[in-house]
């Protein structure tokens, strides 16, 4: 019978190998039976492995080696295999597929034998370990109805494909959809593991559908990880019972040695890798299971240039207040695109910053009937891109400052005419209220928007004593108006008052109260007024840093920070405002009062995004645990130097969301967007002054 050694000989980290506790006969379904023999406990010395920022494992279904590797039928696995390790004898430890991932994520199969719901587990695993070191993982499972779904399918999603849900300990955010998964790589976890579902993971569908939604879905941080010291993992949980539970196993990044390697591996030994990666405990099985060794050379990242500029930029008017901006993005390194507008097309301000991987941006702060021009361009850690752009769009015409509306031209009542005797008037005429109480004449405004509203009545009274009109809007009294004598008929003056009019369609009608009315010659509907502003203090707020750091709370500390580093060093700000007495939002911006840390650089970007997640709290928040934003930034400013002062940020669109979507408080985040030495430090809630602001009007 063959003989089969299940793991390297390669002594590694001066541990003693011990055999292991779970019959690797069973674990790998032998076609034909094999004979185990039994390790001999080994000296394992120091060995060298690569310590990826991130670290992506792709968990694919049911294919043996020979119908992956060397196919036609995946084509795009083989070129990551072409340019990374492809190993030759790798295995399976169970059957059917739920042990394989338990085995995976645990250093053991559980005792599982079936694809069943089972009581979850106690026992060691991997998210454990990384949340102990203050490092973090999470799981984006495609078809996951939403995050922290506990059941045990949903359409083409199978619970037997998740082990993240089967360990107690383990958040719900732990437990993320595919459709989570972050276009910006540095958001990622330590360790992530990305499941298809059982259409796209070679289960239910065909090798060439699996193929083809990883290259769809995986290939740009495949492409982003060979500049960013991040590893690709693509791993198969078993075969399909043709060829002994030899499997698919291939790494790709700038950290990996290209070649095919012949040692036998098992889930226990990619484990165990992923362990020592981190220096984390091992789990179960894992402590007496070999890393992965041979792989590895030294890190060859490429230099980093800035990535190619956008192209085909459009502007489109959506609105009185909308421009729609679409580009075409022709990079694959970019970490994100700066938008510019300008007034004058000569003078450029920045705009906004997107997310990597946008072709898209709406701009929601134009005023009616003006000409924007734009301008796009890519960045990363290496620069900027050339310019896309420019190109100019128009809004369109809206009544934001309301108009003239002739009164003569109005709907009228039986006891007014349209009269053009006395001189002085606008238009072709003017109202005139000829008989007693009850008489009215009613415009039709449309406004563009909600909002307060100045309404003045140009009018002539040639007569001894005030008149006055009541003011309706939309069938509700609004106030009256009183309308002093001019002197002559042929004197013109104006009176008015402030009403709330509603976007689109407006009836304003004055009607007469007394025994007769003025010569009414014009509404004019002034610009809004704006709303008073309300300044809120935050309820909440904290700043959250990675690496060892990652599990420590930071939330009573007198200063807030942003900085966008290597991993370890990277810190963001969150706060959390009330908004239960915000009764509308036409404008919000985010006040924070500070500087950058040294002069080591200045100039330094920092971006505003919005969170849906409100439920975290000041005493318990961490990087492991803080809520991951839900949009593109909202607005940048930059941190000019060490001076401290006001620094702000528009968030007008994100607080109009929230309110509409009926959420009594907000959660921003606040990020740096550019590779900086210099922390941007800002007063947090429990400094003496200057504490943080959401200034809403």
């Amino acid at each position: 019978m063959p003989r089969f050694t299940p793991w390297d000989e390669q002594p590694v980290e001066g541990k003693l190998l011990q055999s292991e506790d779970e019959p690797l006969a069973a674990a790998r379904n032998c076609a034909g039976g094999c004979s185990i023999e039994p390790l001999e406990s080994r000296l394992l010395m120091a060995a060298t492995l690569p310590r990826p920022d991130h670290v992506v494992i792709v968990i694919e279904e049911n294919q043996p080696y020979g119908a992956i590797i060397g196919s036609a039928n995946a084509p795009y696995i083989n070129t990551l295999a072409n340019n990374g390790a492809v190993f030759t004898n790798s295995f399976g430890v169970a059957r059917p597929s739920q042990p394989n991932y338990l085995a995976l994520f645990s250093g053991s199969t559980q005792g599982v034998t079936d694809n069943n719901v089972h009581p979850k587990f106690t026992s060691p695993n991997l998210y454990a370990e990384l949340a102990a070191a203050g490092k973090s993982l999470a799981i984006y499972s495609q078809g996951l109805p939403y995050e922290g779904f506990d059941g045990d399918s949903s359409g083409a999603y199978a619970r037997k494909h998740n082990p993240v849900t089967q360990f107690t300990g383990i958040p719900g955010s732990a437990n993320k959809p595919f459709t989570a998964f972050p276009t910006d790589y540095t958001q990622l976890p330590t360790v992530s593991l990305v499941v298809p579902d059982q259409l796209n993971d070679m289960h239910d569908g065909t090798v060439q559908q699996g193929d083809t939604w990883l290259k769809s879905n995986i290939d740009r941080y495949a492409q982003w990880a060979k500049t960013h010291n991040s590893l690709l993992v693509v791993q198969f949980d078993e075969d399909d019972g043709s060829d002994g539970n030899h499997i698919a196993t291939v790494f790709n990044g700038p950290m990996v040695k290209t070649g095919k390697y012949a040692e036998n591996i098992t889930h226990y030994n990619l484990l165990r890798t992923v362990e020592d990666l981190y220096g984390l405990t091992h789990a179960n099985a894992s402590a007496t299971a070999l890393p992965i060794t041979s792989a590895w050379g030294p890190v060859s990242l490429p230099v980093v240039n800035p990535p190619a500029a956008p192209s085909a930029l459009t502007a489109t008017a959506a609105s009185s207040s909308q421009i729609n901006l679409a580009w075409k993005d022709n990079s694959v390194d970019e970490d994100g695109f700066k938008i510019e507008r300008s007034t004058d097309g000569v003078t450029f301000s920045a705009l906004t910053t997107t997310a990597p991987n946008a072709t898209s941006y709406s701009d929601l702060s134009g005023l009616p009937n003006t000409r924007y021009t734009y301008r796009v361009r890519a960045y990363n850690a290496a620069g900027s891109s050339a310019l896309a752009g420019p190109v100019s769009a128009t809004t369109l015409a809206g009544t934001v400052s309301g108009g003239v509306y002739e009164a003569e031209n109005a709907l009228i009542s039986i006891g007014v005419s349209a009269a053009s005797l006395n001189t002085g008037y606008t238009g072709t005429g003017y109202a005139d209220y000829e008989n007693p109480s009850g008489d009215w004449v009613q415009w039709t405004v449309n406004s563009a928007t909600a909002g307060t509203f100045p309404l003045s009545f140009r009018y002539a009274n040639g007569g001894s004593g005030t008149r006055p009109l009541s003011i309706s809007v939309n069938g509700t009294t609004v106030g009256t108006v009183s309308f002093a004598p001019t002197g002559s008929w042929m004197t013109w003056n104006t009176s008015g008052l402030n009403a709330a009019l509603k976007a689109g369609s407006n009836l304003i009608r004055a009607t007469d109260t007394g025994a007769s009315g003025p010569n009414v010659d014009n509404l004019t509907v002034g610009a809004p007024v704006p709303a008073p502003a309300q300044t809120l203090s935050a309820l909440e707020d904290s700043y959250v840093r990675d690496g060892s750091y990652a599990a420590t709370n930071f939330g009573s500390a007198t200063s807030l920070v942003t900085k966008l580093s290597t991993t370890g060093f990277n810190r963001e700000t969150v706060l959390k405002f009330d908004l239960s007495k915000v009764t509308s939002v036409s404008s919000a911006k985010l006040r924070l009062f500070g500087s950058l840390e040294t002069t080591a650089s200045s100039n330094i970007d920092t971006a505003a995004f919005g969170v849906a997640n409100a439920a975290w709290s000041e005493a318990g928040i961490t990087w492991s645990n803080r809520p991951m934003t839900t949009t593109g930034p909202l607005s940048t400013t930059t941190i000019t130097d060490t001076t401290a002062r006001w620094y702000e940020w528009n968030v007008t669109s994100f607080l109009q969301q929230e309110k509409a979507a009926g959420r009594s408080s907000a959660t921003l985040v606040l990020k740096g967007m550019e590779q900086s030495s210099p922390q941007e430090i800002f007063a947090s809630s429990e400094a003496a002054s200057n504490v943080p602001q959401l200034v809403v009007s």
